[in-house]
């Protein structure tokens, strides 16, 4: 986690190598206990993907660019029931 501005940013990281709603329950956890979560990371080594609740999941070899404000991610795709 870091601090951005007045915002925390929660950054969870996974071995997985696969992409699973399942693997998002601790950051969303957090996030029901913070008003100061805007965004957060979940870092894996599979395929970048932005989602729809303003989560990032990114392939640990980009995880830099969670700190570069102009990095462009795929567009948001909404979170449905696994």
């Amino acid at each position: 986690m870091f601090q951005d501005g007045r915002e925390l940013v929660p950054v969870e990281i996974k071995s997985a190598s696969t992409f699973s709603f399942s693997q998002l329950k601790g950051l969303d956890r957090f996030k029901k206990t913070s008003n100061a979560v805007r965004k957060s990371f979940l870092v894996y080594n599979g395929e970048n993907r932005k989602l729809s609740d303003n989560t990032t999941v990114i392939n640990f070899t980009s995880v830099n660019s969670i700190f570069d404000e102009n990095e462009s991610f795929p567009q948001p795709s909404h979170r449905t029931a696994e």
